[in-house]
Parts: C-alpha cells; structure tokens; sequence
C-alpha cells in the first residue's frame, strides 16, 4: 500500500505543478482491477493503451503468468494520448 501512496503523493504535486504525466510499469497488481483503475481515475489519468486495445485480453507480460492477471500498463494526464501502441506476445520475448 505504500507504493501507491508514495506515487499518489509524487504525482498530484507534479500534476498541480501543471506538469503532464506519463506512468508505466509492471504495478504488481491487475490493471483491470478497480484499485488500479480508481487510482488512475482519481489522478485525472487514463490508461493509454486501452484507448487503442480492448482490456479483454491484454497481455499478462510473464511468461509464468498462468492466471491472466495483467499487472503492466501506461497511463498519461488528459492532454496525452498514444497516437500509436501494441505489444508483443510473450513468445516474442522467450521462444
């Protein structure tokens, strides 16, 4: 809990700096799930690959992942957006 706590500090005084924000990362914890996405939401924040691929089915980004949880993304303040994004299947990285 504390990782989201620091960050939520960090980035709400960055974000009232008037600074644009991009996060990414491997968050330990499902994307989807709605911690994650209220997290987000509350920083004014969206998750830039969803607008250009649906959730349902985004890549889990481990190999040893056998559950399905997605715990990687990239979120951006309002005024970003991806103009281009994807990502590579797990067999790209380990055949």
């Amino acid at each position: 809990m504390a990782f989201w706590e620091d960050l939520r500090k960090e980035a709400q005084e960055w974000i009232q700096e008037g600074d644009q924000l991009i996060i990414g990362g491997d968050v330990n914890d499902e994307v989807r799930d709605p911690t994650a996405e209220t997290f987000f939401l509350h920083l004014g924040m969206h998750n830039l690959i969803f607008e250009h691929h649906s959730p349902d089915g985004a890549p889990t980004a481990f190999f040893r992942n056998t559950n399905g949880r997605v715990m990687d993304g990239l979120w951006g303040t309002a005024n970003i957006s991806a103009v281009r994004c994807g990502h590579l299947t797990m067999a790209q990285f380990h055949p």
